[in-house]
Formats: structure tokens, sequence, C-alpha cells
């Protein structure tokens, strides 16, 4: 017999509970209007623009046609991620620095879109911190797109 054993002591090991880990979404739509209104987009474009014309200049109809329809395809793809849920990694490749500090100051340990239901749903819904608006302003776009960048967010996607 053991003298003052409380037998409800546990013996196993006490580690302090792990944080629950939060993850970052954003609306996607709100991601690609913010981009068109950035110094960003309209450098692309300028070049784009600006390398088209050099190609007509000079006779090189095969690169202008291949630009254009570069174009073409652009406003295409920003069309579906601006109205619909299409992915934004090409854009978002533009702010990578300014993801890493969103991440940090979130405390988020990734950042995904809210229509990526799959990864989505893995998390808690107290685990997930919207960061839409954070990287609206990482391309900071003019105030008439971050304006519609805010409002878009209201409407379904198409």
């Amino acid at each position: 017999m053991i003298v003052g054993c409380n037998s409800s002591i546990n013996f196993t090991e006490q580690r302090p509970a792990e944080p629950p880990v939060n993850i970052g979404i954003y609306d996607s739509r709100a991601i690609a209007v913010a981009f068109v209104g950035s110094d960003i987009f309209k450098q692309y474009m300028t070049n784009l623009t600006n390398r088209q014309e050099k190609a007509k200049v000079e006779g090189n109809h095969k690169l202008s046609d291949k630009l254009e329809q570069e174009g073409v395809a652009l406003q295409k793809r920003l069309h579906q991620q601006a109205f619909s849920t299409a992915s934004v990694d090409n854009i978002l490749a533009h702010v990578k620095s300014q993801i890493l500090e969103i991440k940090k100051q979130t405390n988020v340990k990734d950042i995904v879109s809210k229509w990526d239901a799959q990864t989505v749903d893995v998390y808690h819904p107290m685990n997930q911190v919207d960061v839409t608006s954070l990287l609206i302003e990482a391309f900071k776009p003019n105030a008439r797109q971050k304006k519609s960048a805010i409002e878009i967010q209201k409407h379904a996607p198409s």
C-alpha cells in the first residue's frame, strides 16, 4: 500500500495544447478586380501594347498576331477570374512578398480562395481568417477599382 497516493493523478506527460491552425481565405474575384486597377497591370498592358506596336511597325505580323491573341486570352481569363471563381494564382504571384507578410500578420498557415471548397472545408470556420481586404491593398488599386473589388464580394459569382 502506498500512503498518500492519490489514484486520480495522471502520470502521462502533460503537453501544452497546440494552437489551432488558421487558414487565410480570400474572394478571388475581388483580387482580380483590384489587380486590373493596379500599376502592376497597367505596366503589363503597356508593355504588351508597346511590343505589339513595335512588331507591327517592323512588319513582324506573326509576332503582332501572337501578342494580340495574348491580349484577347488575357481579357477572357480576367473575365473568368473577376466574375466567376477561376484561380488567381497568376495574379497573386505579383505580390508574393506581401503575401508572406500577410500570412505572418494574420497568423495563418496558408492562403486559399474561399471558392476552393476542398481545402477550406478541412478547416473549422473559426480557424478561417478572411484576408481579402489585405490582398486587395497589396495591389494598391486605384479608388474606383478598390471600390469595385469590395462591391463584387456582395454578389454571387456567375
